[in-house]
């Protein structure tokens, strides 16, 4: 899993401050309005509640959305119980409590406001600039909008829009990502700061790694070069080298298990034997060659490495390429770096 913004190209204090200025006075505007009709005691100290935590809300980071979520589900349990069994009013024009606060807190509307000019998915994903999803690092997530048609990365909600409603349009749980992760893998499984890692806090990085592992005694490179696949397997290593705790590298790998990373990446083997191969070409002295043959092209060694590697081998640029992450792995692992 990859970091968002781990190389702060991005300001995500002023995207912050944008969403907040949009909503803020907004939602306040209609809770004052949802007071003044008739609602259970326990209901009108839910909103009073959540109209004094609304910048938390909003812009909180993710370990205060976490707080926040348990502080509200403990002093009101019945509201929460029934906004997570939503019905729709009975009586004609008419709004059941839980249809208020989903009209607080309206993804849908968020999610399909178009126009670049005003706040929606389609501004916020722009601003973020996440190119790949930052769960799978599998799949392109540009952001393209026009009359003629658009597109986005998916959202998906860290802490689930069914179980938190009231936290459908907070930034910080709002994690950019592609269809695959969110809808198919993902679902609505139950995720939280203290079961998996959160894109905005940290990614696997160093701490958790790709790695080939061969079936035989000794590895066959001419099998990999023709293209026979079947001689290794992917896997993912926990690098205790990197002295990360234990209790971020079990929520690492629980990550990786959410989004079948390990599954996924099986189908990416004929990248990483093109990868082993070329390390066993390119060895310490061929490097030093093309660097020195080729000043016109190649600043440095990383240059080389980018080339041959046909990828980003910087860590902080392991969002900005399908594969990045795997293509650094590999590539350390055999010397190819």
């Amino acid at each position: 899993m990859i970091q968002i913004n781990q190389d702060r190209r991005v300001n995500l204090h002023d995207i912050a401050a944008e969403h907040l200025a949009y909503y803020e006075t907004r939602i306040e505007k209609k809770i004052d309005t949802y007071l003044a009709d008739r609602l259970s005691r326990e209901q009108r100290a839910f909103l009073r509640h959540v109209r004094t935590k609304l910048r938390t809300i909003l812009i909180g980071s993710p370990q205060d959305l976490e707080r926040f979520s348990e502080e509200i589900e403990g002093q009101y349990p019945a509201v929460v119980a029934q906004i997570r069994q939503p019905k729709k009013s009975k009586k004609k024009n008419s709004v059941s409590f839980p249809e208020k606060v989903q009209k607080l807190f309206n993804y849908e509307a968020f999610s399909k406001r178009y126009d670049p000019s005003q706040w929606g998915a389609y501004r916020l994903a722009k601003l973020l600039g996440v190119q790949v999803c930052v769960y799978c690092n599998r799949q392109y997530t540009h952001t393209y909008n026009s009359d003629n048609g658009r597109v986005r990365p998916h959202f998906d909600h860290f802490l689930d829009k069914a179980t938190h409603l009231y936290l459908a349009i907070s930034m910080y749980n709002l994690v950019p990502c592609c269809s695959v992760c969110n809808s198919s893998l993902k679902g609505s499984e139950t995720l939280s700061i203290r079961t998996h890692l959160h894109p905005y806090l940290e990614g696997t990085g160093e701490h958790v790694r790709f790695s080939v592992r061969f079936k035989g005694t000794s590895p066959d490179y001419m099998k990999l070069w023709v293209g026979n696949s079947d001689v290794f397997d992917i896997v993912l290593k926990a690098d205790t080298g990197t002295k990360a705790p234990f209790t971020f590298l079990k929520r690492a790998i629980r990550t990786t298990r959410t989004f079948k990373i390990k599954e996924l990446y099986q189908y990416h083997k004929d990248y990483a034997a093109e990868l082993v191969v070329k390390a066993q070409i390119y060895d310490d002295a061929h490097i030093r060659s093309l660097l020195a043959d080729f000043p016109q092209l190649f600043r440095s060694r990383e240059d080389v490495l980018r080339m041959l590697a046909a990828n980003y081998t910087k860590a902080e640029d392991a969002d900005k390429r399908v594969l990045a992450k795997l293509t650094m792995d590999i590539a350390k692992e055999f010397g190819l770096s």
